[in-house]
């Protein structure tokens, strides 16, 4: 029965000393001093559709495409025609401003031609996106945009560079 009290008493006495050795341990963590490198920077923040995301070859595959199948909505300078929203401007960016190109996507893919909707491959899709971002003076890089819609959920449409 001792040797049950000792150990008891023994237990308890090594929890709360490891109990109060761990606030310690935590406080003795050093502060971050240093601004984060701006490659962490980039893997730490979303990317934006300012960060050149589409190609330039991407975009003129688009354009012809809109010309063929969205400008009798969306009018030439997409800024659309009757009940067609505009696909460029202020009016346009104040809407998406802080979605994602995901969302975007979906919403030709699901709703787009309207007379004939769900038409569009998904690699049409991907090329009007990028029309759109050169339109709306978005950099074009290197890199076409990837023809998923769940990749460009990934991509956030900012409408000021920051």
């Amino acid at each position: 029965m001792l040797k049950t009290g000792v150990f008891s008493v023994v237990t308890l006495v090594l929890a709360a000393s490891a109990a109060s050795w761990l606030p310690l341990r935590v406080e003795r963590v050093p502060a971050l001093r240093q601004p984060l490198s701006p490659a962490w920077v980039g893997r730490l923040a979303p990317r934006t559709v300012w960060d050149s995301v589409y190609s330039d070859e991407q975009a003129t595959r688009g354009e012809t495409l809109f010309k063929d199948k969205c400008s009798r909505c969306h009018g030439e300078t997409l800024k659309g025609i009757d009940d067609a929203p505009p696909l460029a401007g202020k009016e346009f960016l104040s809407g998406w401003d802080g979605k994602t190109l995901g969302a975007v996507f979906e919403r030709i893919n699901s709703s787009m031609p309207s007379d004939d909707p769900g038409t569009l491959s998904k690699a049409q899709i991907s090329d009007l996106v990028a029309y759109i971002l050169r339109f709306s003076a978005f950099p074009a890089g290197k890199s076409d945009l990837p023809a998923d819609g769940d990749a460009l959920k990934e991509i956030q449409i900012v409408a000021a560079k920051r």
